[in-house]
């Protein structure tokens, strides 16, 4: 029987984990990512490739990761076979095929689901398997494990834990930006604030989504994709045949100004709290895309070099903390 300890945060777009085994010091701390994508293979086969796996589970077969057809977009819920499958998928990268395991486990929820304790009771329960053992078949091995405990934490919070001596004398207000929403809550001296928090389905989807629509027009009607426009964030510029358009930089500009302003910080300010009063904190996947502009838009807001894995690794702290 081995003890495995592990923070897994499985996104909309991400699933992502920090772990270790008591038995295998190799695995301490070790990252594990793939994408929160599910696809059922009753819908026909298909041939395993990539960051994907196959998953059998409760007499079905799915593949999970990238190759998946079905993601949770447009769910706010964390309930659901996906990220039950995506979880359990996490935890196998920590054991070895056939051997028992016991896992002690961190993870992270949306700020509106923490707010119902009957939700967060059914959500345990679901994912604990209501405390059953847990088979699981991934890639052709067989895997065994209950999970002991599990602690549930803000989604973004574990950035706190990362440099905790540092956050206890200040009041911080965290701004969570993923791909369905925007999540902000209030820290004094490290507790939370529960009046402060809210989400907003303002993610990076809805600034995608609005520089899709603003190429189009630039373009005169012709058809962007959702993967064009989100290149086009990254790169900061449309590309079109290897070269670049030099007019879509001012309009990709533009609306990553409009959406700080009116998608991060006016859904902050309209609930009368001032960033000016608080030590902004910026995490998720969204900033490695809108760094500077944060920066110019939010006075002395700190944004982790690490933003995607700032938090994680933070509940992973906790994690090691409480079950070691």
């Amino acid at each position: 029987m081995c003890k495995v300890i592990i923070s897994i945060d499985s996104g909309k777009f991400l699933t992502k984990a920090v772990g270790m085994n008591e038995q295998d010091s190799l695995l301490e701390g070790k990252r594990v990512s793939f994408r929160s994508k599910l696809y059922n293979l009753n819908d026909g086969d298909v041939e395993l490739a990539g960051n994907s796996f196959s998953v059998e589970y409760d007499d079905s077969k799915f593949i999970i990761g990238e190759q998946g057809n079905v993601d949770g977009v447009e769910d706010t819920n964390k309930a659901t076979l996906l990220h039950k499958l995506c979880i359990y998928t996490a935890i196998t990268r920590y054991i070895q095929p056939k051997e028992k395991a016991e896992i002690y486990m961190v993870i992270a929820c949306p700020l509106n689901l923490l707010k119902s304790v009957e939700y967060k009771e059914e959500y345990k329960n679901f994912i604990m398997n209501n405390h059953n053992e847990i088979n699981i078949k991934v890639n052709n091995e067989e895997f065994l494990f209950s999970i002991e405990d599990m602690t549930i934490k803000s989604e973004g919070s574990g950035v706190l834990y990362l440099d905790k001596e540092r956050f206890n004398n200040c009041e911080v207000g965290l701004i969570d930006i993923g791909g369905l929403n925007m999540q902000f809550c209030k820290y004094v001296n490290g507790a939370t604030v529960p009046e402060s928090r809210f989400t907003e389905m303002t993610g990076s989807n809805k600034l995608v989504q609005d520089i899709k629509e603003d190429l189009e027009i630039l373009l005169k009607g012709k058809s962007v994709t959702f993967e064009q426009a989100e290149q086009s964030l990254k790169n900061k510029v449309l590309r079109i045949n290897n070269s670049d358009m030099e007019e879509s930089r001012e309009i990709i500009r533009n609306r990553i100004h409009k959406y700080i302003v009116n998608d991060v910080i006016r859904k902050i300010t309209k609930r009368r709290i001032s960033l000016d009063l608080l030590q902004p904190i910026v995490v998720g996947g969204t900033c490695l895309n809108i760094k500077e502009e944060l920066k110019n838009e939010i006075e002395n807001v700190e944004i982790q070099e690490d933003p995607q894995w700032a938090s994680v690794e933070g509940l992973f702290k906790i994690a090691f903390a409480k079950y070691i």
